[in-house]
């Protein structure tokens, strides 16, 4: 009864690791970069699908696109990006050098962590309700009796606290590498 909400479930954590993923850290991180859409060739597409991303240094994405007609709108993407880092393009190769983050920066980021693990969990808890109707709707019909019932709803409760369990330790590993100097 539980295992076709397993693979949602995964769905979430994978989206949950992705979301936590792109806030930014006082160290560079290439997944800071993921979801910048570059507009080439007449479409937009990802910047992972059109230039090289690099991590040379603690503090420096280097982004080298493979196509050199393509830097203005790569260093374009980047801008509109949202990211709080000034592009530097050379012509050969663009540079974010990632800041140090202020005590400020990092609670605010810790509080942006923390409301995106607030929305993981409430996606978990929806699927625990779909659980639990499934399960009252099957016992309504004669297919399982009230024990079963009640056996499974503490099944139910066990793996939608291990899945919250989850997010919130991938949330404090976040948060120690977000508060870290």
């Amino acid at each position: 009864m539980l295992e076709p909400y397993l693979p949602d479930l995964e769905k979430i954590m994978d989206f949950t690791k992705k979301n936590i993923s792109v806030l930014r850290t006082g160290r560079a991180n290439a997944q800071m970069l993921n979801g910048v859409m570059v507009n080439v060739y007449g479409s937009l597409m990802p910047l992972e699908h059109v230039a090289t991303i690099g991590v040379p240094e603690p503090r420096l994405i280097t982004v080298a696109p493979w196509d050199k007609s393509n830097m203005k709108a790569v260093e374009e993407a980047l801008n509109k990006a949202d990211l709080n880092i000034n592009p530097v393009n050379d012509g050969q190769l663009i540079r974010l050098n990632i800041p140090s983050l202020t005590e400020e920066s990092r609670k605010e980021l810790v509080k942006q962590l923390k409301q995106r693990l607030e929305e993981s969990k409430v996606q978990v808890r929806k699927i625990r309700e779909k659980m639990r109707d499934d399960v009252s709707e099957a016992e309504k019909n004669k297919e399982i009796s009230q024990d079963d019932k009640f056996s499974t709803f503490d099944k139910i409760d066990r793996l939608v606290g291990d899945y919250v369990k989850k997010i919130e330790e991938l949330g404090s590993e976040k948060e120690k590498e977000i508060m870290t100097i």
